[in-house]
């Protein structure tokens, strides 16, 4: 699903497909707030959307926006993932230093743990400060143009007194079209529908705890997924209290539990809830309640869209996001695309160096063991026919010391041969090394030109 050329996009649904399935989703989501009826449906125009954390992103990623100004005739909505949790905002930057190197530098370390909508304004500005020196220090060993756009976007961070706005103002400075709505997860998630659509799980728990982790249980078995957390952790369980999939932000993000009627957060007791929708949303309405990802994706594709367009990381777990929707809600859960893509900043792609060691290590690996039988070499086809000749002399004397000969000639010829060969892999190491730097797909978004993308995709679509 990752493409591997340069300039190569992956769509997993036509453009003509998209549009069209964004029609059938607008039927299944009538057909939701039909049957759940306690939620408002704003119906408005069709609406098209995607989304991401608010962090430094890769071009692949950057697409997806990109990609939204293409439905001209729809409302287009990016949500911006700001209760997520990373290890903080930095910039990779390839520079040359008698060789190619790839160096992180951070603006914000996120050492605290907290998610985007909790960085402190202060902690960011002295990194930008520190960055900034930093990059002073190094800029003559950067490529002019990409020294020249990290300034830009240094520049750009400042305009804004707030973390998440400075990282969105300076994305969309170097947006050419804007012609879409962005809304924060913060945002949406003191909206009443939101805080519905949590008080629906909280009140249902004990059904969809079993769903989801049975569910859950079934997926990392049929997909053979081993990894703890993949695709989402289980929910937790002990005496009474079930976990529900949702954070409260509280200086850093913390569980939610349910027991009998009473919320804890982690441990503590925070309210006791009516199970009444009207009088519980006054009570949790300022409790910074944040969807977890499995929770996310419904919301995107049900509540805020018609039809969502994920990143290869969210269209990975969303198939089992599908199963269990559909075990709640007995619905048929809209359906989404997948868009990613690939940008180097050199022209070119990679050479496959990795593929020509292992073959190279083979290659050296059968001379080691049998060298005769992959050494084509006159003095093989000598050594044959000495030994044929062997077999009918009785005075084999003279045979040995002449086949003695013949196996320090193939010995010698073996280790010039296995000579060059290590001499071969040790260059397309370095040559691997080189390329795993100038052809890394992660490089920040602001370093590929905004047209650069757009014709890529139009291409594809």
């Amino acid at each position: 699903m990752i493409p591997e050329k340069n300039n190569e996009v992956y769509l997993s649904h036509s453009f003509n497909e998209i549009i069209s399935k964004a029609k059938e989703n607008r039927r299944l989501r009538e057909e939701f707030f039909k049957k759940y009826s306690f939620f408002k449906f704003n119906k408005g125009n069709i609406k098209i959307s995607s989304g991401h954390q608010v962090y430094i992103f890769h071009p692949g990623i950057w697409a997806k926006i990109i990609f939204l100004n293409f439905f001209k005739d729809f409302e287009k909505i990016f949500i911006t993932n700001d209760s997520d949790v990373k290890e903080g905002i930095f910039i990779d930057i390839p520079i040359f230093k008698n060789k190619w190197r790839k160096i992180r530098e951070y603006i914000y370390f996120n050492s605290e743990e907290k998610p985007f909508e909790e960085y402190d304004f202060k902690k960011f500005e002295e990194g930008i400060l520190y960055f900034s020196k930093n990059l002073n220090e190094i800029k003559e060993f950067l490529r002019k143009d990409i020294r020249e756009k990290i300034e830009i976007f240094m520049e750009k961070l400042k305009e804004e007194k707030n973390p998440v706005l400075s990282l969105t103002n300076a994305r969309k400075f170097f947006e050419k079209e804007k012609d879409y709505e962005e809304i924060k997860v913060s945002d949406f998630s003191r909206e009443e529908n939101f805080l519905k659509f949590f008080l629906y799980f909280f009140y249902e728990i004990e059904k969809i705890f079993e769903i989801y982790n049975e569910s859950l249980r079934e997926f990392k078995i049929l997909k053979d997924i081993k990894k703890e957390g993949e695709p989402f952790p289980f929910l937790s369980k002990y005496e009474n209290f079930y976990e529900i999939p949702f954070w409260i932000i509280k200086d850093g993000r913390k569980r939610i539990f349910r027991e009998n009627k009473n919320l804890y957060i982690e441990k503590e007791k925070v309210l006791k809830l009516d199970f009444d929708f009207e009088k519980d949303i006054e009570m949790i309405k300022n409790l910074n309640i944040r969807p977890k990802a499995f929770t996310l994706s419904i919301y995107q594709r049900v509540f805020l869209s018609d039809f969502f367009i994920h990143g290869y990381g969210g269209k990975k777990y969303d198939e089992l996001t599908e199963i269990i929707f559909e075990k709640i809600f007995n619905l048929k859960m809209p359906e989404c695309s997948l868009l990613t893509g690939t940008f180097y900043i050199f022209d070119g792609n990679p050479s496959n160096a990795s593929k020509k060691i292992l073959e190279l290590k083979e290659k050296e690996k059968n001379l080691l063991n049998n060298p005769e039988k992959f050494l084509n070499d006159k003095i093989v086809k000598e050594k044959m026919k000495l030994v044929e000749e062997m077999k009918n002399k009785e005075n084999k004397k003279e045979f040995y010391e002449k086949l003695k000969e013949i196996n320090k000639k193939i010995r010698e010829k073996v280790e010039e041969i296995l000579k060059s060969i290590r001499k071969e892999i040790e260059i397309l190491k370095e040559k691997e090394e080189e390329e795993k730097i100038k052809y890394f797909r992660e490089y920040p978004y602001f370093y590929f030109d905004y047209e650069r993308i757009k014709n890529a995709i139009k291409e594809k679509i």
